[in-house]
């Protein structure tokens, strides 16, 4: 393989120099007559166009560095799920130039007509919308959606919902290019602590422990003040907790070595 690509370098070396030496014919030169743009339903043809970077009369070579980086500057807009930019003519110049129009195809997303939030009892409706971030015109952006639904995700695992799950479905409302969005909620079961157990603690009770952590408390049913919810990062910060009482206790070289999490039920 390396001697292969090695050739093929060679090769490509020699090309460039036969192109570039003495009697050979010029580059051919290209100068852009005319942009089209057809796809989009809602932004002006000529603002996209100019967003693309690709203007009449400039001078390209083909292929052209300026037609990839015009379909790069399309596509970041975020707007679109597909640009391509074709050459529709060619037409010869008095300058031994050609002539080019080309066709900026765009596929525009589709814009959000309503959106309806379905199955959820544990979090309230307006705090799952505010999570979602949806609003009426927007642009329905695959990323936003992932974002919005990791989000409603976290609001659950708040409330010790973490086997919650968030889908969203699209079907096309009776305007053309908009969606109306239904979020479908599983909220699943909620995990509380029931047992925090501890293992190695030979000079230090279990219940001091269970004491030092703040957040990550049993749930028992005569302990009314106690949720039992569990939240991941809280329990991370009441093991630091847990070596902290322990340091206090003249235990210097205290740690924790492993820690698992297992559910029941």
């Amino acid at each position: 393989m390396r001697s292969l690509l090695f050739s093929i370098f060679l090769l490509s070396i020699s090309t460039l120099a036969l192109a570039q030496g003495p009697g050979m014919p010029p580059e051919q030169k290209y100068v852009v007559l005319g942009i089209t743009l057809t796809g989009n339903r809602t932004g002006d043809a000529q603002t996209v166009i100019s967003q693309s970077g690709i203007y009449k009369g400039e001078n390209i070579t083909l292929p052209s560095d300026a037609i990839r980086n015009g379909i790069l500057q399309l596509w970041n807009m975020g707007i679109f799920s597909n640009v391509s930019i074709t050459i529709d003519k060619e037409v010869p110049q008095p300058d031994s130039s050609i002539g080019l129009f080309l066709t900026v195809h765009v596929d525009e997303l589709s814009h959000i007509a309503k959106d309806t939030i379905i199955g959820n009892k544990e979090v309230k409706t307006e705090d799952i919308s505010k999570a979602m971030s949806f609003r009426e015109g927007d642009f329905v952006r695959p990323w936003e959606l992932e974002a919005g639904k990791s989000r409603v995700k976290a609001l659950y695992e708040k409330e010790g919902y973490h086997f919650a799950t968030v889908t969203i479905q699209q079907e096309p409302a009776s305007e053309p290019g908009k969606v109306n969005l239904t979020v479908f909620i599983d909220e699943g079961k909620e995990m509380v602590v029931r047992h925090i157990d501890f293992e190695g603690n030979d000079h230090v009770p279990s219940g001091d422990l269970r004491g030092a952590m703040d957040d990550t408390k049993e749930k028992k049913w005569w302990n009314i003040f106690s949720s039992g919810d569990f939240n991941e990062l809280k329990y991370e910060d009441d093991k630091k907790k847990v070596v902290d009482y322990y340091h206090s206790k003249g235990y210097r070289d205290a740690a924790i070595l492993n820690d698992s999490v297992w559910t029941t039920g």
